[in-house]
């Protein structure tokens, strides 16, 4: 594993594609699509790197 990264974003198809390249990159992924459900994921563990989209 390389780190750790979360992604959040409300369009779950980019989500999805987003986590599935970073998993083939060796990437420990998890997502949210919006912004409670990440903070509840944040509370629960350390991340690396969060991929956020602003528009939410």
């Amino acid at each position: 594993m390389i780190g750790s990264v979360l992604i959040v974003d409300d369009n779950s198809e980019l989500r999805e594609t987003l986590a599935d390249i970073l998993e083939l990159a060796g990437f420990d992924v998890e997502s949210a699509g919006g912004g409670k459900e990440a903070i509840m994921r944040v509370k629960e563990r350390f991340f690396d790197v969060v991929v956020l989209d602003i528009k939410l």
